[in-house]
């Protein structure tokens, strides 16, 4: 506002001001101001991009990001811990060749990322052997093809029965899992599981698909059962017995055809026998004409 005023009294009398009072955009709060300037602060010093505009916009965004973080204090704090995370500091590679992500203040300031930045989303690694970037002829992978995986963090997360990703191999609860014995004996037993043998028998396999084939049958999915036997029988090295499905038109449509009821028998009527209309009779009830009494 000082400024501003400043400029508008060493403008001459006959030039026109670039903005009315109620024109001129009010100046944000000290406790707005200070989180822009904690944000630069962090920026310059992490490679970040400046922020430079603080309008309308970003100052409500400011003002809740705040008070969400926990004031100053914990708006700072917040900043230190994403600082320690190779997503937001630009260390782990972008997705199909783009560039990796860096953090920046609208994505700070963002009502799901306070949320994911409070509860630990991006320092999720900091317990186990982190991310890092891959050098130039290095393998990210271990030894036995399984690429690294914060295994105590998935652990911690995951409930028998939840979702596991497909790419992480069987799952904790099942025979032939991948995850580190360290790791995996603790929530067995934590969990209450146990008799799961490290690997998964053939022979085991072969019942699950046998079972699974009659199973198919009984309930008229031929195709599913044909496609598990085809499977069995590679696991078996015979060939494989594929049962048809039956002739649905034959069957009419899988089910039998409904037995008709027999309609009652009625007599024919002879309209001969019907005596001829011969108009309405006389007599009072049966509306004809009368005398009134």
């Amino acid at each position: 506002m000082a400024k501003a005023k400043k400029a508008k009294a060493n403008k001459s009398p006959d030039e026109p001001a670039m903005f009315t009072e109620d024109e001129l955009m009010p100046a944000p709060t000290p406790t707005v101001q200070t989180g822009f300037d904690i944000w630069n602060e962090f920026a310059e010093k992490n490679k970040w991009s400046k922020a430079e505009v603080l309008d309308s916009g970003r100052r409500s965004a400011m003002k809740r990001a705040i008070k969400d973080y926990g004031g100053l204090i914990g708006f700072r704090r917040n900043l230190e811990k994403i600082t320690r995370s190779d997503f937001c500091m630009g260390r782990v590679p972008g997705r199909n060749g783009q560039a990796p992500f860096k953090a920046h203040v609208d994505w700070f300031m963002r009502p799901a990322t306070v949320r994911q930045v409070i509860e630990n989303f991006y320092n999720r690694f900091e317990k186990d052997t982190p991310i890092a970037v891959p050098a130039a002829g290095s393998s990210s992978t271990m030894p036995d093809g399984m690429p690294k995986r914060p295994w105590r963090t998935i652990l911690e997360r995951y409930k028998p029965r939840g979702f596991w990703a497909g790419s992480d191999g069987p799952r904790p609860e099942d025979p032939g899992c991948k995850v580190p014995a360290e790791f995996l004996d603790p929530w067995r037993k934590k969990h209450g599981i146990t008799g799961v043998r490290g690997q998964a028998s053939a022979e085991t396999e072969a019942e699950k698909l046998a079972a699974s084939i009659q199973s198919y049958r009984k309930i008229g999915r031929y195709d599913d059962a044909n496609r598990l036997e085809q499977k069995l029988a590679d696991l078996q090295s015979r060939p494989a017995t594929l049962v048809p499905a039956p002739d649905v038109a034959h069957l009419g449509m899988g089910r039998p055809a409904a037995t008709p009821r027999p309609q009652p028998s009625t007599p024919p009527i002879d309209v001969e026998e019907i005596p001829p209309w011969d108009g309405v009779p006389e007599g009072p009830d049966y509306g004809g004409d009368h005398e009134s009494a």
